[in-house]
């Protein structure tokens, strides 16, 4: 009990000084879970290092995409690389998992 105790005091002392610093600080700090999300969600599901790249690519992205305004731009061009990665797989790689991958990293993205 006192370990997450622990814990839950060093983590909302960490992000109220997040939230308080400067925007672009708050930006790397979102990326940065965003990133930690995509990691673990593709342990869980087992993707190949091709496919985690360009989630990790295109989960940025899309973030960035949110910060200037141009969400559904980012959206499109997740999917775009996705499919290129489906393209250039193609046999060693199935459609499904291709999608799926796609599926939970503009979800995970677009959400936080």
């Amino acid at each position: 009990m006192l370990k997450r105790i622990l814990t839950s005091v060093i983590g909302l002392t960490v992000f109220f000084a997040v939230v308080n610093m400067h925007r672009y600080v708050l930006y790397g700090a979102v990326i940065l879970l965003i990133l930690g999300m995509l990691y673990e969600m593709y342990s869980a599901i087992t993707v190949g290092r091709t496919m985690r790249i360009s989630g990790y690519i295109s989960g940025a992205a899309i973030f960035a995409g949110m910060i200037f305004g141009k969400t559904l731009f980012a959206v499109y061009a997740a999917f775009m690389l996705f499919l290129l990665c489906m393209i250039i797989l193609h046999g060693r790689v199935t459609s499904k998992k291709v999608l799926s991958t796609a599926f939970i990293t503009v979800f995970i993205a677009l959400f936080m």
